[in-house]
């Protein structure tokens, strides 16, 4: 047993119960949050001394953030004082580990160390020695607490789980609660920068909120790379270059964002009528505006991977589909929809002017290469927008869609047709066979021969070609290059 694993008390069974617990608390609809709640509540009744202070001031304050859990109805006053409470518990619980010093330290120098917000400690400053602030003040105090703890308590612990579960071992259920703990945690993460981006186009003041969770996008990002980094240099080195092999760790990363961003709800709007009917050189601005800053912040950061993996997906959904689109494979029933594949269309338009310019080239080949009415509708519309494809290439690739777009409207074989032109071949070629049987016969060979040898001297005298077939007793041996008379011609004058 390794001497440096420590142990400790708490008051979850698993980690898929604390993953459960996790979801409840910051998911979006009211009901599961009462239902954390409650949970939380076990846990204070399970082992109250192994509470963290962490999750003791969340189930405060979200208390108190959640008017189906106040069954008091308090009054105006009485809400102020117990909102004050809580913000004073949590910063002090906080806060408090850290004095360790001979000297006392300032609250205000230790919750800079804890990354704290200022403004939580003047409320509890003002709210300890000076009058309650407002109940509208005290609220969104509390929403900036419960923030906090979800960043810098709730998600690194659920991290912590993640790199715990997923060292090697006998058994599987630890990759598949590590699988399900990242994928809930990134669904609870876009579904929150929806709802604060939604909130941010509508009123500016928002903005702070949004960048926050953008913030928390890319730290699960970060940490989803830095395993990849871990669980390479475990399993070695390969043998491309190292600059090689540091993009393939981030593609990897990034894939499962990738595949849930690209998903109905994200990108896609989850309603048919928030989609585009028809595809146009640039997506509607509601649906523009809401994921593209992000794309953008994140491609900065992963400027060579992440846009790439992600019109990777898009493409390769389109190019799945067949050349008539109106036969969609019934196995796919939630992308059967003509929107769905104009929304992924659209995006694909809007990303590809931030790729490099050989990736544009494969990407437009692979388009090419399957043209099916989206595919060719994305390069059509490519050559109308600025800077996106070189001149000099545009007046090819449109001679090629003409080609392809005339293909693709041509009726369809008939099948039939085809069977009856293989029964007529069939027929031939048993006729054929019949007839190489007969000729097998004794004595025919030599009537077939006299017959032709006959027929190419009428043919001859009648004006043919002068061709005629020699008989057996007439060839003679001779050197390559020389004719029968003997004659040896001079080619190569």
């Amino acid at each position: 047993m390794n001497n440096s694993i420590t142990f400790r008390r708490v008051p979850w069974s698993t980690p898929a119960e604390f993953l459960g617990v996790f979801d409840s608390l910051f998911s979006t609809t009211n009901p599961d949050l009462v239902n954390g709640l409650i949970h939380l509540h076990a846990w204070f009744l399970r082992a109250p001394s192994a509470l963290p202070p962490a999750i003791q001031s969340t189930y405060m304050l979200l208390s108190l953030l959640t008017p189906a859990c106040d069954e008091v109805h308090r009054s105006g006053p009485e809400r102020r004082l117990a909102l004050a409470m809580a913000l004073t518990r949590f910063v002090n619980s906080m806060v408090d580990p850290l004095q360790t010093s001979m000297f006392a330290r300032s609250i205000a120098d230790l919750a800079r160390q804890l990354s704290l917000p200022l403004s939580l400690v003047q409320l509890r400053h003002r709210s300890t020695h000076e009058e309650l602030p407002s109940e509208t003040v005290l609220l969104d105090s509390a929403r900036i607490a419960v923030d906090w703890l979800y960043t810098r308590y709730w998600y690194p612990t659920m991290n912590q789980m993640v790199s715990t579960t997923s060292q090697p071992c006998p058994s599987t259920s630890h990759d598949v609660i590590t699988d399900d703990i990242e994928l809930e945690g990134l669904r609870n993460l876009l579904k929150d920068y929806k709802r604060a981006r939604k909130r941010e186009l509508i009123d500016a003041t928002e903005s702070l909120s949004c960048r926050q969770i953008s913030q928390k996008l890319e730290t699960w990002l970060d940490q989803r790379v830095a395993r990849e980094v871990r669980n390479y240099t475990l399993e070695g080195t390969g043998e491309g270059g190292e600059e090689d092999e540091e993009l393939e760790r981030e593609r990897r990363a990034i894939e499962i964002f990738v595949q849930e961003l690209s998903s109905v709800g994200n990108l896609v709007p989850r309603a048919i009528k928030k989609r585009p009917s028809k595809l146009q050189a640039r997506l509607a601005p509601g649906l523009r505006d809401l994921y593209l800053p992000l794309l953008l912040d994140l491609h900065s950061k992963y400027p060579q991977t992440l846009v790439r993996a992600l019109l990777d997906n898009l493409v390769g959904m389109l190019i799945t589909l067949p050349q008539d689109h109106h036969s969609v494979p019934s196995s796919m029933p939630s992308r059967a929809d003509d929107t769905h594949y104009l929304s992924c269309a659209g995006w694909i338009i809007e990303l590809l002017p931030y790729v490099d310019r050989a990736s544009l080239e494969v990407f437009l080949k692979c388009l090419l290469s399957n043209p099916n009415r989206y595919c060719l509708s994305i390069v059509k519309m490519l050559t109308t927008v600025d800077d996106v494809i070189e001149g000099k290439q545009i007046e090819g690739i449109q001679s090629l869609l003409g080609v392809l777009q005339l293909a693709l409207n041509q009726p369809p074989v008939d099948v039939s047709d085809l069977m009856k032109t293989d029964d007529e071949l069939r027929q031939r070629f048993e006729r054929w066979e019949a007839a190489c049987g007969q000729s097998n016969r004794p004595g025919v060979s030599e009537e077939m021969e006299i017959e032709t040898i006959q027929g190419d001297e009428e043919e001859s005298e009648n004006g043919g070609t002068g061709w005629r077939l020699m008989g057996k007793s007439d060839w003679k041996n001779c050197p390559i290059g020389v004719l029968p008379d003997g004659f040896l011609p001079q080619l190569h004058n």
